[in-house]
């Protein structure tokens, strides 16, 4: 088994164990297990539980910057493809698992600064990969600041709907996919 691999497993079981047991419940060598993989094989590829949870960062901001690089509609067609996007969105932020290990490395960053440090850079790379796509959208004499607020509205939205699928998971997501197109479309149209 190559290093990738190694890493890609490791990475997997801290995610899985993360969710179900939180960030101090995670032990190293239970990570290990699940990735079956020896204690010093994991350390040998991540030096702490801190720089898994980077690498466990970076790879969402790379999923998300993936999905926005294959939107290409320009201005005419982006917000189209966007509201295209908005069932699956909001599929994401109902994944259980995903959730319950969002709001716990969110939970993580409150009490932690190294790790606040870590989730707020990688969030500031997301914010300015998304500000750079909607740039098209930019209203004409649209001050910087509330173009930015517009689009951390978006982020705001997102966020607030997987908190709030951990309170209400029977939500009406046809409905919800309905009130976010809207939503940007008003915000964006």
């Amino acid at each position: 088994m190559g290093q990738d691999e190694r890493r890609e497993r490791i990475v997997e079981a801290a995610r899985d164990c993360i969710a179900l047991s939180g960030i101090h419940g995670a032990a190293m060598a239970e990570i290990a297990e699940r990735a079956e993989l020896g204690v010093g094989q994991v350390y040998r590829i991540f030096e702490s539980k801190e720089a898994l949870i980077a690498q466990i960062a970076n790879e969402d901001l790379a999923e998300m910057r993936a999905m926005l690089d294959a939107l290409d509609g320009g201005a005419a067609g982006l917000l189209d493809e966007i509201c295209a996007l908005v069932p699956q969105s909001i599929d994401r932020c109902f994944d259980t698992r995903r959730v319950a290990l969002r709001t716990e490395l969110a939970a993580e960053a409150a009490r932690n600064p190294r790790v606040a440090g870590i989730l707020q850079a990688v969030d500031r790379q997301g914010r300015a990969a998304f500000e750079e796509l909607m740039s098209a959208l930019r209203r004409s004499g649209e001050t910087v600041g509330d173009f930015r607020a517009r689009c951390e509205f978006v982020h705001v939205l997102f966020d607030g709907l997987a908190v709030r699928s951990i309170n209400h998971p029977q939500a009406d997501r046809a409905i919800l996919t309905r009130l976010v197109q809207m939503t940007l479309r008003r915000l964006f149209a």
